[in-house]
């Protein structure tokens, strides 16, 4: 393998690595605000959702229920506090573990986009390559972890 391209291999996995640590322990800006709270909350729920494998199936009115918060003040104050919206958060916990399944098992792709909550396979691979600056087959094709 050229060095150049391992090297670029390398950044991407470890701006991945980066990406998925700051999901598991979001970057909360203040501890004072009741609004912490509530935000911590619902960011513990989906880490339980992702562990059981249901992130597919919650809904942002699930996710203030679970905060305590009107959905439009969840909305705001999971941005404030997270630094992105529930949606992009999902979004990143879904492509997270599909990256991991990719190395890990030996599902087609069309599968593991269809398990974590994906339409469809195309979409799947575009927003796989957008995070991870490769398509999944790339990625598999990494090995195993």
């Amino acid at each position: 393998m050229d060095v150049t391209v391992e090297e670029a291999l390398h950044r991407v996995l470890a701006d991945a690595f980066a990406s998925f640590s700051n999901l598991r322990h979001p970057r909360l800006l203040s501890t004072r605000r009741v609004g912490h709270r509530h935000i911590a909350r619902a960011v513990d729920y989906i880490r339980e959702l992702s562990r059981v494998g249901r992130l597919e199936t919650v809904t942002l009115d699930e996710l203030a229920n679970v905060a305590g918060l009107s959905k439009y003040h969840f909305l705001r104050e999971f941005d404030r506090y997270v630094g992105m919206t529930p949606g992009g958060y999902l979004r990143t916990m879904r492509l997270c573990h599909a990256a991991r399944l990719l190395r890990t098992t030996d599902r087609s792709i069309a599968e593991i986009a269809q398990t974590v909550g994906f339409a469809d396979h195309p979409s799947f691979s575009r927003a796989f390559r957008r995070a991870f600056g490769m398509p999944p087959s790339a990625y598999r094709a990494l090995g195993p972890l």
